[in-house]
């Protein structure tokens, strides 16, 4: 009965620590870390670290350059479309001056979602470098004793 209260003990005493950071990841388009996180609390979680900081800013400024483009070339292109259902004569400048829009957006939110790509990757290494990650355990050990186990 002794051991099987003590066994119960030490598993209730069962202790584990991490402080470490949660790593983020870059998935659909949003910054997650468990859940979405807003423009505002990626920039602050990346304070401390400038040149991932630096990257993400940027990276943050060609998705929105890379929006404006594409829609803007959505809009040129769809007034082209609808123009030409009605049955008028279409303006072939700027249907093609839409596609190019289009284009050109495409190729900016690329460029930004690699240049936020790359700002996870710089504050994940630097999580891993920093981190002090530490497991305690309070139980049983095979001797048949109660034991203390310490893990980095």
């Amino acid at each position: 009965m002794k051991r099987v209260s003590l066994f119960i003990l030490a598993t209730v005493l069962t202790v584990s620590f991490a402080q470490a950071q949660t790593p983020l990841t870059y998935y659909e388009g949003n910054v997650i870390e468990g859940t979405r996180l807003s423009n505002a609390k990626v920039k602050a979680l990346m304070s401390g670290n400038s040149e991932a900081l630096k990257s993400y800013n940027t990276g943050y400024a060609f998705n929105m350059a890379g929006m404006v483009f594409g829609i803007a070339g959505g809009g040129l292109v769809g007034w082209e479309i609808g123009t030409r259902l009605d049955g008028k004569k279409g303006n072939n400048t700027l249907l093609i001056a839409g596609l190019s829009s289009i284009g050109v957006g495409v190729g900016l939110a690329f460029i930004g979602d690699a240049n936020i790509r790359k700002s996870i990757r710089l504050y994940n290494s630097k999580l891993r470098g920093n981190s002090l990650s530490y497991q305690v355990d309070f139980g049983l050990m095979q001797t048949g004793g109660v034991g203390f186990n310490m893990r980095f």
